[in-house]
């Protein structure tokens, strides 16, 4: 028995045979381990950020400090929510909330491309920091950032660790970093 299958993958048949049934178990392991890899059905994760924007119409540039801003990201059951909201008290506060699903994930440099739409919306007035912030982040106009709009979203993993429950992220391409707090 062992000598005649020897003899079959010293042939060219039987050598294009065993690299075909080869590659064939390896894609089926990758495959399976890809699909047990990670078992759970929600990923969430929370940020917040202290914002500045800083002045320039007088001689010095003036810091002005405008708050806290936080970032809350649920991914569950393939639907992304992206949540954007400022830490005023509730009837005061700006937010954009944005639901939709992963168009694509760019595997080398684990980049995921969102394709997302505007669900509920609040801000100030137009000249809102929030909106203007959220405009460069999103790389957005600020017109589309209204009930119904289309936003397509970039984000790009940088580090995470499941020990110590953090990720941090990158919008791009405006480069705008966040380090956020895993949920289990």
């Amino acid at each position: 028995m062992v000598n005649k299958l020897t003899k079959f993958l010293s042939t060219t048949f039987g050598r294009i045979v065993f690299l075909f049934i080869s590659m064939s178990i390896f894609c089926l392991v990758i495959l399976t381990l890809e699909r047990f890899a990670d078992t759970r059905e929600v990923w969430s994760f929370d940020c917040q950020s202290d914002v500045y924007r800083f002045e320039t119409t007088s001689a010095e540039p003036k810091e002005i400090d405008e708050g806290e801003l936080f970032l809350s990201l649920t991914v569950e059951d393939g639907q992304i929510r992206l949540d954007y909201y400022n830490a005023d008290k509730p009837s005061d506060r700006e937010f954009i909330s944005l639901a939709g699903e992963l168009k694509e994930l760019e595997v080398g440099s684990v980049s995921y491309q969102l394709d997302l739409a505007v669900t509920d919306v609040q801000f100030e007035n137009d000249s809102s920091y929030l909106k203007t912030y959220l405009a460069k982040e999103l790389d957005e106009l600020q017109a589309n950032l209204s009930i119904g709009s289309q936003v397509n979203v970039t984000v790009k993993v940088l580090e995470m660790s499941m020990n110590k429950n953090y990720i941090s992220i990158k919008f791009t391409p405006n480069s705008s970093s966040w380090i956020c707090r895993l949920h289990e």
